[in-house]
């Protein structure tokens, strides 16, 4: 596919969504999804190689999310994509929003030196690639965001993300349903992580019906 191709995916979905690209980040996307389709010829990156489906469904997915995060974080953010996969979400985001630091968090090594090799291509400043296990004792690091599509059932994606957000930050969760605050799991997963549910904000991919939300949650700060 093309620049072309993808502004018409999802040039109008974007205006609907107040978010407007200039020409130089349509082309860095479709130089990201150029990276990916050479190197998922011989390495299994994602399940999904439909080609129009990146643009329409998993970048579509990141840009979704930056509206939201930028009314909630403001001019700059540190950002984590934990799980990144091939880097749909925390790339798209990343080119959409050029003054957020974008770190994707992959524990696959192969899908690591993919991402690694993406990032060095795109030459993008503030995007960075970590090679760990989610859950995995980390660096004294936290974020004003992290964020989370894929990755595991809400409950058990909050207790791997929410440690990893800053006192006061977000998380965010991909969600094909609105979640249910009160299922005990998620509950339990809040009041061990101290996050505090907000809201589910309801979306819809471009050309689909059916809709989406994020499950914004937030870490509470020390008593």
């Amino acid at each position: 596919m093309s620049v072309p191709a993808g502004k018409e995916l999802l040039g109008a979905w974007l205006a609907g969504l107040e978010l407007e690209l200039v020409e130089a980040q349509w082309e860095r996307l479709d130089a990201f999804l150029d990276e990916l389709r050479k190197t998922a010829d011989r390495v299994n990156l994602t399940a999904d190689l439909d080609e129009e489906a990146w643009w329409r469904r998993h970048l579509a997915d990141g840009l979704a999310a930056v509206g939201p995060l930028r009314r909630r974080l403001g001019t700059a953010p540190s950002i984590l994509d934990l799980g990144a996969g091939a880097g749909f979400v925390g790339v798209a985001l990343k080119i959409a929003w050029p003054e957020a630091t974008v770190s994707l968090l992959e524990s696959s090594y192969r899908k690591f030196q993919f991402l690694n090799s993406a990032a060095a291509r795109l030459g993008v400043k503030g995007l960075r690639v970590l090679w760990r296990r989610a859950g995995a004792p980390s660096p004294a690091e936290s974020f004003d965001a992290v964020l989370a599509r894929a990755v595991a059932p809400l409950p058990d994606a909050v207790r791997l993300a929410v440690p990893l957000a800053r006192p006061g930050g977000l998380f965010v969760a991909w969600q094909t349903s609105r979640p249910a605050p009160a299922e005990p799991a998620l509950v339990k997963a809040c009041a061990a992580t101290g996050a505090r549910f907000e809201e589910a904000l309801p979306y819809r991919l471009p050309g689909e019906e059916r809709e989406r939300c994020l499950a914004i949650f937030r870490r509470e700060e020390p008593a």
